[in-house]
């Protein structure tokens, strides 16, 4: 696992949830379902396809997928499926931004979003 990063440009809020994606520290459904508590279904309530994982929701849900394929084009580049917070960091590092949305990018404030979205679907 890489050395934890903590980006200054954004809310530490931001940085803990990164790091939780990182870890797999999420209280996802397969999270939830492993730590015993019962749980009507684990199954994604984005699209109702796969369990619902860290990875699961952060890099392979086809919502999400299109998601970060819309920001690419709206941010002006190459879009790349990753399958990992690592590919997604190595992504980021080999991409070409302006360095304040580039730092934005790495502190996650997508992948809060996409959290929040989620938990919206649940509750």
């Amino acid at each position: 696992m890489s050395k934890t990063r903590w980006v200054k440009v954004v809310p530490i809020k931001v940085n803990v949830h990164a790091w939780k994606v990182q870890t797999d520290g999420l209280p996802t459904r397969f999270n939830l379902s492993r730590q015993g508590m019962e749980i009507e279904s684990i199954v994604c309530p984005l699209c109702e396809k796969m369990v619902e994982s860290t990875r699961h929701l952060f890099f392979s849900c086809c919502l999400v997928t299109e998601l970060m394929r819309l920001i690419s084009r709206w941010w002006d580049m190459k879009y790349k499926e990753v399958n990992s917070y690592q590919d997604w960091l190595e992504w980021l590092v080999s991409i070409r931004l302006p360095v304040n949305q580039k730092q934005a990018s790495e502190g996650n404030k997508i992948v809060v979003g996409e959290w929040n979205d989620a938990c919206d679907c649940v509750f």
